[in-house]
């Protein structure tokens, strides 16, 4: 049973979700739909790529991932089917995959048309449920590596990267998301920090500053800001049973420098150890 993934920002008070949903179910009444999420904000563009950046390793095989975030929906921007192997991605060409292509390079790209609208569709502004809901019904409904449309050599849309900087005192980067609990996650992964003993680095974001690495939010006490890898492997700021971002008027975009004393590295050779991480 083929898995289509949903990730859009229409909310949940309309009918938008489960219009999408249905135009879907109406081709392939037999696969299984999960929604990622419909609660990004509005025509936040780079926080769904980092969302579904995030999500996608959990799926299996053959998933085909449908992303509708879509400030230019109606206009000539173009939509595109990816197929990247083991996944497939149907979404508007605005950079929206820009963090999972950077993982998963594709293989195909095809650029869709309004020969693939829904017979009957009303209006051009409903792209999600009028085109590319039903190209990835139909593609979720095959095996095939090529689907119907004009096969592009051009590369998606692509988003400037977080800014991940390793430097020979300091790693720089920035947050890219605020999570529902106010944690703020960062651009900065474990592979940065690796060689670098863990209680010894100082984060700081804006005025705030943590010195060490916990291994969960309960090692502090309540009230208390932390610093942890997540469970994607980012870097967090956090504080235990409270909201960093509103506490800590921590925001996307904003700087984040890990730092640490001479003494840090647990290698034999500190300074081939500094060489290495910059």
């Amino acid at each position: 049973m083929t898995v289509i993934t949903l990730t859009t920002d229409f909310g949940l008070t309309g009918s938008y979700v489960a219009q999408m949903k249905g135009v879907i179910l109406g081709i392939n009444p037999e696969v299984r739909l999960v929604d990622i999420t419909h609660k990004l904000p509005p025509q936040d563009i780079r926080t769904a790529a980092f969302v579904l950046d995030t999500a996608v390793d959990a799926f299996p095989t053959g998933t085909v991932h449908l992303v509708v975030v879509d400030p230019g929906v109606g206009t000539d921007r173009d939509m595109i089917a990816v197929d990247c192997g083991e996944h497939r991605f149907v979404a508007p060409d605005n950079g929206v995959l820009s963090f999972v292509l950077d993982r998963l390079p594709p293989r195909n790209i095809m650029r869709l048309d309004e020969s693939q609208r829904r017979p009957g569709a009303v209006g051009t502004t409903f792209d999600g449920r009028d085109i590319m809901g039903p190209v990835a019904a139909r593609w979720s409904l095959t095996d095939d590596d090529q689907f119907p449309g004009e096969p592009i050599t051009t590369p998606p849309v692509t988003l400037a990267a977080p800014i991940r900087i390793s430097a020979p005192d300091a790693i720089i980067g920035e947050v890219i998301f605020i999570d529902r609990y106010g944690n703020a996650v960062t651009s900065i992964d474990r592979s940065q920090l690796k060689d670098i003993t863990h209680d010894r680095l100082v984060v700081t974001v804006g005025r705030t500053s943590v010195i060490g690495l916990k291994s969960a939010y309960g090692n502090v006490p309540s009230g208390t800001a932390l610093a942890l890898i997540n469970s994607s492997g980012r870097l967090e700021l956090a504080i235990n049973q409270d909201n960093a971002a509103s506490c800590l008027g921590l925001v996307p975009g904003q700087e984040v420098i890990v730092s640490w004393p001479d003494d840090a590295f647990p290698a034999a050779d500190p300074e081939s150890t500094r060489d290495s991480a910059g």
